[in-house]
């Protein structure tokens, strides 16, 4: 089976979310020991147990954090699990979000708090984030070095050289590794490699930088003839990036199609369509969101927390972007087509009140990141059937991805195997 996974944005309330997947991984590993496979549990890393994941916001740190990128940790994942990734974030937020409720700490700290509110000034500087991303991806990977695939969202506005008049705006933007695609060229150019070969931390940086908060991040490729200024996955329009990574997952394990059966279309540079594929059959999403936060001075609605994913389309219905970045991809079966669509969201106000953060401006402070790992592990709690049950759904997937890993004798990847196998169902 192949497993795909998206991680919401939410800022820090990305916090509880990792707490809901520490406690699904350990449930994975549970099943595998269970199951007579406990030398595969312990060595087992996260990031392993997926085939495809798409990240935005604090979701996009989350996703590169538990990857391999080759040159960093031996090849290992800098975090084995969530709940390490989950122990750095209580470490360090304060380095990307400093709360200082004296003037004069503020002033030398980040004096940009001292100018919130100005049409020309974010909340915070980039510093922070710049300098926890150099030590989890470190400043040289490139999106080439990502041993696993995944999708980074973002919105981003693409400049000529030497002009400072935007030559295109573009809502959302997909890059990735391995197969680049998201801007309006034609898939699989081989001319487009270097192109679109990013600068991992900036990437994830861009994502992970909210308007008003964090400044826009200028992505660094000498093969380009043109620079581009990204920022803010939550306002990409994909803050869940469920649609991305589905129609990713269409394209590589899809089956090429008619238009009548497809899933996902590809366009050309004239809207016309170039090829269709079908949504794999054989196929489990696993999406982690945030959740319908609400706290003293602040309230975040289903609505958002919902939006752009699956889970908002009727069967049937026809979901396309005709916008610049993403004018390529259309998906056209909603979570009701799906057998396997499984949402980790959570109602964070039926959590007991003592719980809920202040207010987004005190996240980073210790005790309001407690509150947001004590929220994630009770709404782990309140998922904990869905949770066992889809662990041991993932753990088979992982069950069979070994075996055939140690039977196969011919040369063919595991990832080609599953799109053989999807294309023959």
């Amino acid at each position: 089976m192949i497993i795909t996974e998206s991680n919401q944005g939410g800022g820090l309330h990305g916090r509880a979310t990792v707490e809901i997947k520490d406690a699904f991984f350990k449930q994975v590993k549970n099943s595998l020991n269970q199951k007579g496979y406990g030398q595969a549990a312990t060595e087992l890393h996260y990031c392993d147990l997926t085939n495809l994941t798409g990240g935005t916001s604090f979701g996009a740190l989350s996703t590169i954090a538990l990857c391999r990128i080759d040159g960093r940790n031996g090849g290992n994942p800098y975090f084995s699990s969530p709940g390490e990734f989950g122990l750095y974030i209580d470490k360090n937020a304060a380095r990307i979000f400093p709360h200082n409720n004296g003037f004069f700490k503020t002033l030398f700290n980040d004096p940009r708090q001292l100018l919130q509110g100005l049409k020309w000034a974010t909340q915070y500087s980039n510093k922070g984030l710049k300098s926890v991303l150099n030590d989890v991806i470190g400043p040289d990977a490139h999106f080439s070095d990502v041993r696993n695939d995944v999708i980074i969202t973002m919105s981003t506005t693409e400049f000529l050289q030497g002009q400072d008049k935007a030559a295109r705006v573009d809502v959302a933007r997909f890059a990735k590794s391995h197969v680049a695609r998201g801007e309006g060229t034609l898939i699989n150019d081989p001319t487009e490699s270097l192109r679109k070969n990013w600068v991992l931390s900036e990437v994830v940086m861009a994502s992970a930088s909210p308007a008003s908060y964090l400044p826009g991040v200028a992505l660094t490729n000498p093969n380009r003839d043109d620079y581009i200024i990204a920022q803010d996955g939550g306002f990409s329009g994909f803050n869940n990036p469920s649609i991305p990574v589905l129609n990713e997952a269409s394209f590589i394990y899809g089956s090429e199609c008619s238009v009548e059966k497809a899933s996902v279309i590809e366009l050309g540079e004239r809207q016309q369509v170039v090829k269709a594929y079908s949504l794999p059959k054989d196929l489990a999403h696993l999406h982690w969101g945030t959740g319908d936060f609400s706290t003293q001075n602040v309230s975040r609605t289903r609505k958002d927390a919902l939006e752009n994913t699956v889970l908002s389309m009727g069967v049937g219905s026809l979901i396309s972007a005709p916008i610049n970045g993403v004018h390529q991809y259309s998906l056209r079966t909603g979570a009701a087509a799906m057998e396997h669509y499984h949402n980790f969201d959570f109602n964070v106000a039926a959590a007991p009140k003592q719980m809920h953060p202040d207010s987004d401006f005190t996240l980073s402070t210790p005790n309001q990141l407690s509150k947001l790992k004590d929220i994630g592990q009770w709404a782990a709690d309140q998922l904990s059937t869905q949770i066992a049950q889809v662990a041991d759904l993932v753990a088979d997937a992982y069950i069979d991805r070994l075996t055939y890993e140690k039977n196969n004798t011919s040369q063919l990847e595991y990832k080609n195997f599953l799109k053989q196998q999807s294309c023959d169902l």
